[in-house]
């Protein structure tokens, strides 16, 4: 099981867009063996200052370790998945 944390500011217009889409995306990538977590920066402050968030949308990679992140565009897959280090298959 892959679990992912994202960061997101939940007033956004665009939010409810890369939440769908990153779910897509790790469903199909992951044949639904993952969890994600999606986390409002204006909601959970202490959570945000714990993991150091200082921009939306971060992606973070929880487990299996490393730990990794993305900050900022999604809508590269395989940029994405490369910078985590949780390339499916691999």
């Amino acid at each position: 099981m892959v679990e992912f944390r994202l960061y997101v500011v939940q007033s956004s217009p665009r939010t409810a867009v890369i939440v769908e889409k990153l779910k897509e995306i790790l469903k199909e990538e992951f044949n639904n063996q993952f969890v994600l977590e999606v986390i409002d920066v204006f909601e959970s402050e202490d959570m945000t200052e714990s993991d150091g968030i200082l921009a939306t949308p971060t992606l973070i990679k929880n487990s299996p370790a490393p730990c990794a992140r993305v900050i900022g565009d999604l809508s590269d897959r395989e940029k994405v998945f490369t910078s985590l280090g949780c390339r499916p298959g691999n």
